[in-house]
């Protein structure tokens, strides 16, 4: 029996495609016997890469194989178009595309999978396929029926709906935190403010309530003032208080890490801030003295 002979369009396909296929696909793709193939591998050290053999190996229920044609496709778009539109086009699953790639050793480089979830992405100004439209324009009866199932009725609340009356704590902008009462839906409103009201009356214009122990989850009416905002401003600002982390500040105003250090040495930190509240009201005394002779000219 005469031997199909090696023509050099099967040479160069072999070259070129024996690290994606199997000696047995090869075969196919040609309508050859597959020992024509493998003993040409043999011959020219051409062997299969052992993770596209496994892939390909035995033919379990649901497997399907890939065509060369398909093979030929995925490796001319797997980096020009998204996974999903390349599964769509060939009438394929995600799953088994992606499979499929790896099984014929191809990499997709980060850049690559980046730019295809860009694609993905709704655009500023993107209209929906549906605006505008009703549901039948879209679905089908049996498809609008199927999504009964999945719909809020009227009057449902979300599982973590809160009545009335109930207290969250929240933190500020400031990592302060406050308590909240629910007053009606959608309408929180701060509780020592609403407890102060009660007792008071609304806050003074103008006025914000000021917590004299310093507590600000304390929500007893007797705990809070109304002061102005200026007031306000002076008794929580930093840098007229001077609390250790402003006077670290003062010390090292660009390392953080060494301000770290020096709040370790509070005889150091007392020192700095005498220092500067000395230096405050000596500014304080020329700037008197100077319009007191201002006036007196």
């Amino acid at each position: 029996m005469q031997k199909t002979k090696i023509t050099p369009e099967i040479e160069a396909f072999v070259r070129e495609n024996h690290k994606h296929m199997t000696g047995n696909e090869m075969a196919r793709h040609f309508g050859v016997g597959k020992g024509v193939i493998h003993r040409y591998q043999r011959k020219h050290g051409f062997q299969t890469p052992r993770s596209v053999s496994n892939a390909n190996r035995g033919n379990p229920v649901g497997f399907t194989r890939f065509t060369p044609e398909e093979d030929k496709y995925i490796r001319k778009y797997y980096l020009k178009l998204p996974i999903k539109t390349l599964a769509t086009n060939m009438n394929r699953s995600y799953n088994g595309v992606m499979g499929r790639i790896e099984a014929m050793g191809l990499k997709i480089p980060e850049e690559v999978i980046q730019r295809n979830k860009q694609l993905s992405y709704f655009k500023r100004g993107q209209e929906a396929f549906n605006k505008g439209m009703k549901q039948t324009d879209y679905m089908t009866p049996e498809q609008i029926e199927r999504t009964k199932a999945t719909q809020f009725r009227k009057g449902n609340k979300p599982h973590n709906t809160k009545e009335d009356g109930v207290i969250s704590i929240r933190p500020d902008s400031r990592g302060i935190k406050y308590k909240w009462i629910r007053i009606s839906k959608a309408n929180w409103q701060m509780l020592h403010v609403v407890r102060w009201e009660e007792v008071n009356g609304p806050v003074p214009e103008g006025k914000i309530l000021r917590a004299k122990d310093g507590n600000s989850m304390n929500a007893d009416p007797k705990n809070w003032e109304p002061i102005s905002r200026a007031e306000h401003l002076e008794k929580n600002s930093g840098a007229l208080n001077l609390p250790d982390s402003m006077v670290a500040l003062y010390l090292s105003p660009k390392d953080k890490q060494l301000r770290e250090e020096l709040l370790k040495y509070p005889k150091l930190i007392s020192i700095k801030r005498n220092q500067i509240i000395l230096n405050r009201k000596i500014n304080e005394n020329l700037r008197n003295g100077s319009k007191t002779k201002q006036s007196e000219k």
